[in-house]
C-alpha cells in the first residue's frame, strides 16, 4: 500500500470513529452546561412563585384591612346596638315615617372569624323615599347587605306610602378596631340656624385623626347632611396627626334641607362612594312600573281654519315619549306669510296680510324626541277664508189655506260665500209643518180643528260658513174655515162653443162660472181648470190633477186624491152645433136654463137663481162669480 493511501485510510477511520462516538462526546462537553441551566430555571420559577404569593398575600392583606375599616365595632354588643340605630337614622333622613327596627337572631359560627348582625327594618315610605334609602345604603362604605325586602302598596292609584319591610345584615370582625360608634363623630361648637349657608367647627385634638385629612367628605347632623369644604390645622401641633383642625361646613348636602342645629349636636362621618353616573332611579324602573315602549307622535290642538280678521292659534305638542330623556324640540317649515311658530311652546300664530289670497296653506311640523331617539313629523293644512255673511232669504207672498187642508210653497235663499248651498229650517213650526232642508219646500198639514185666523211661518236658511250664519223670512198665512164641503159643481153649459162649469158656494150663496184654462180660488183652494166634461171637471193644483164629479164638493175631490195622468175615458163635451150625435141645435137661452136645471137636479141640492146672460161678461179665461141677490 502506498504512502498516500495509508494517510487517506487513517483519516477516514478517524472520521468514522468520531461519527460513532459523537453522542458520548457531546454529553461529556454540554452536560454540565445543561445542568447549570436547569438549576437556574428552577430557581427563577421558584422566585416567580414566591413573588406571586407575596402579591397575593399583599392584596389579601389590603382586603383584610379594608374589611376591618368597613366592619362594625369588634365588640358584638356595641355592633348589635349601633347598627339598628344607624339604619333607623338613615331611613328617617330619607323621609320614612313610623320607622322601627328589630334585631333578628343569628346562628353562632364555629370559627368565629366574623359575627353577622341581622336587623329587620320596617316603615312607611313613598317609592322615591325607598329609592333614596337604597341608594344611600348601597353607597355607604360598610360591610353590609340587604338579605330580603318586601314592599306592599295599599293602593293602585297615586303615590301612596308603601309598607316596607327590609332585612339588612352587617358584619363585625373580631380584628376590627374597637370603637363606641359605627363611624367617628365630632360636635358642633355653636348653634346653627337653618338660614346659615356655611359654618365653622373646631375639632379638638385627638378626634380629628379619625376623619379624612382632605376636605370634601360628608358628615351627618340630625336629618341633614353637610359637606366639609375646608380643613385648616390649628395650634402649634398643626400638621401632626391628631392635631386640632377647623372645618368649614357647607349646608344641605345630598339634597337635604338645612335645619336649626344646637351646639353639641353630633357630626357623624358618612363614608360613602360617589353616586353612579346615569343610573336610573328605582322609582323609574320598578317594582310597580311596568316596562313599556314609546311611540312618539304629534298632537295638534286648535282649528286650522282662520276667518280673515279673527284671531288664530294652533298648538303642537308631542305625546307618548319618555320624559326621562328630556323634552322634544319642535320646529315648523312652510309657514305662510304672516305666520310665526314658537318652538318652546309649540304655538302657531297667524295674522295674514290683507292681500294674502284665501285658500289652503300646508305647514310641516317636526319634533326631535331625545328618548326614544326619533324624529316625528306631521303636516297641517291651514285654511284662510273670507269673513262670512248671512244668506238672504227671498220673501214669500201671503198664503191662504183651509183648516184641514195642506199648504205647499217653496222658498229660495242665496249666500255670498256658499251660493245656494244652505240648510233650510222652520223656526218654532206649528203642528204638522215641515220643510225640506235642501230644497226649501214647505208643507203644512193644517189640523182640521185649528181655529181660523192669521199665523206666521218663519223660514230660516243657514250657510256653511265658520261660524254658520242664518237669514230668515216670515210668511203670513191666513187659515180660513173649511168651506170646501159647501162649494159644489152644480152644472155645465155651453157658451160660444165652449163648455162652462158652474160652482155654487152654499155657505156664501155665490155662483162661479169657469171655462177651461181659467184660474180660480175658492174655499182656500187655488187651481186651474183643465177640462170640463158632461159629468165631471178636472183641475190642476200644486202640480197635481184632480177630478170633481157633477154634484160633488171640492172636499170630495181632495178626499179622492189626485189623478195622474188623467183617465182615458175623459172626453171633451159635445157641441150640438157641430156634433150630429148631440141632436138638433137648441136655443142657447133655453139650453142654459135646461142644463142648469138638470145639473141642479143631479146634485140633489136646491137650484140657485140664475143671473141673466146679459149680466155676465163674455169671453174665455176669467172666472165669473156672481152673488145670488144679483140674479134675475
Amino acid at each position: 500500500m502506498k504512502r498516500n493511501e495509508k494517510i487517506l485510510a487513517g483519516v477516514l477511520g478517524l472520521f468514522l470513529v468520531g461519527y460513532l462516538m459523537r453522542g458520548p462526546i457531546v454529553a461529556m462537553t454540554t452536560g454540565p452546561i445543561d445542568e447549570l441551566q436547569s438549576t437556574l430555571d428552577g430557581r427563577l420559577e421558584r422566585s416567580g412563585t414566591l413573588s406571586n404569593r407575596k402579591a397575593t398575600i399583599g392584596a389579601a392583606s389590603l382586603r383584610v384591612n379594608d374589611a376591618r375599616s368597613q366592619s362594625l365595632p369588634a365588640d358584638v354588643s356595641y355592633a348589635e346596638r349601633l347598627y339598628p340605630q344607624w339604619l333607623q337614622d338613615l331611613a328617617t333622613i330619607s323621609g320614612w315615617e313610623e320607622v322601627r327596627t328589630e334585631l333578628r337572631p343569628v346562628q353562632a359560627r364555629r370559627d368565629e372569624q366574623f359575627r353577622p348582625v341581622r336587623v329587620e327594618l320596617r316603615g312607611l315610605a313613598t317609592l322615591a323615599e325607598l329609592d333614596l334609602f337604597l341608594r344611600r345604603f348601597r353607597r355607604t362604605d360598610l360591610l353590609h347587605r340587604i338579605n330580603s325586602s318586601k314592599v306592599a302598596s295599599p293602593s293602585e292609584v297615586g303615590d301612596a306610602p308603601l309598607d316596607v319591610l327590609i332585612e339588612a345584615e352587617a358584619l363585625s370582625l373580631p380584628t376590627a378596631a374597637q370603637r363606641e360608634e359605627i363611624f367617628p363623630f365630632a360636635r358642633l361648637t355653636a348653634d346653627l340656624s337653618a338660614d346659615d349657608e356655611a359654618a365653622e367647627v373646631t375639632v379638638p385634638a385627638g378626634l380629628s385623626g379619625a376623619f379624612p385629612e382632605e376636605p370634601g367628605f360628608t358628615v351627618r347632623a340630625g336629618t341633614e347632611f353637610l359637606t366639609v369644604a375646608d380643613v385648616q390645622p390649628l395650634g402649634e401641633e398643626a400638621g401632626e396627626e391628631g392635631a386640632a383642625v377647623r372645618w368649614t361646613l357647607r349646608r344641605g348636602a345630598e339634597g337635604t334641607q338645612p335645619a336649626d342645629l344646637s351646639a353639641g349636636t353630633f357630626l357623624q362621618l358618612w363614608p360613602h362612594a360617589p353616586p353612579a353616573e346615569n343610573a336610573p332611579a328605582f322609582s323609574e324602573t320598578g317594582p310597580f312600573r311596568k316596562p313599556r315602549s314609546y311611540a312618539p307622535e304629534l298632537k295638534l290642538d286648535g282649528s286650522p281654519r282662520l276667518v280673515r280678521g279673527e284671531s288664530f292659534s294652533l298648538t303642537a305638542s308631542t305625546v307618548d315619549y319618555d320624559p326621562r330623556g328630556g323634552e322634544p324640540t319642535l320646529s315648523a317649515t312652510g309657514l305662510p306669510e304672516g305666520a310665526t311658530f314658537d318652538p318652546a311652546t309649540g304655538k302657531l300664530s297667524w295674522d295674514p296680510p290683507a292681500d294674502l289670497p284665501a285658500g289652503e296653506y300646508e305647514v310641516e311640523i317636526a319634533a326631535a324626541v331625545p328618548r326614544p331617539d326619533k324624529r316625528v313629523t306631521g303636516s297641517v293644512l291651514l285654511t284662510l277664508v273670507d269673513r262670512n255673511t248671512p244668506p238672504t232669504v227671498s220673501s214669500v207672498e201671503p198664503k191662504t189655506v183651509n183648516a184641514g187642508d195642506v199648504l205647499l210653497f217653496e222658498t229660495e235663499a242665496n249666500d255670498a260665500e256658499d251660493g245656494d248651498e244652505v240648510d233650510f229650517s222652520l223656526v218654532d213650526p206649528p203642528e204638522g209643518a215641515f220643510i225640506d232642508s235642501f230644497f226649501g219646500l214647505v208643507r203644512w198639514e193644517v189640523p182640521a180643528d185649528l181655529a181660523p185666523g192669521e199665523m206666521t211661518l218663519t223660514v230660516r236658511a243657514t250657510d256653511q260658513g265658520s261660524p254658520p250664519l242664518s237669514g230668515e223670512t216670515r210668511v203670513r198665512v191666513t187659515v180660513t174655515e173649511d168651506l170646501r164641503p159647501y162649494v159644489k159643481f152644480v152644472g155645465r153649459v155651453t157658451r160660444n162653443g165652449e163648455p162652462v162649469a158652474t160652482l155654487f158656494n152654499q155657505a156664501e150663496n155665490q155662483i162661479t162660472r169657469l171655462e177651461p184654462g181659467d184660474d180660480f180660488a175658492l174655499a182656500g183652494i187655488e187651481g186651474r181648470i183643465v177640462e170640463i166634461g158632461r159629468d165631471s171637471l178636472e183641475y190642476r193644483r200644486n202640480g197635481r190633477r184632480y177630478r170633481l164629479p157633477l154634484g160633488a164638493s171640492l172636499a170630495d175631490a181632495v178626499d179622492r186624491g189626485a189623478i195622474d195622468p188623467p183617465p182615458a175615458s175623459a172626453e171633451p163635451a159635445a157641441d150640438p152645433a157641430t156634433d150630429p150625435a148631440a141632436g138638433p141645435a137648441a136655443d142657447p137661452a133655453a139650453e142654459t136654463e135646461g142644463e142648469s136645471d138638470d145639473a141642479v137636479a143631479e146634485s140633489g141640492g136646491p137650484a140657485p137663481a140664475e143671473p141673466s146672460e146679459d149680466a155676465s161678461p163674455d169671453g174665455v179665461g176669467d172666472a165669473e162669480t156672481v152673488a145670488d141677490d144679483e140674479s134675475d
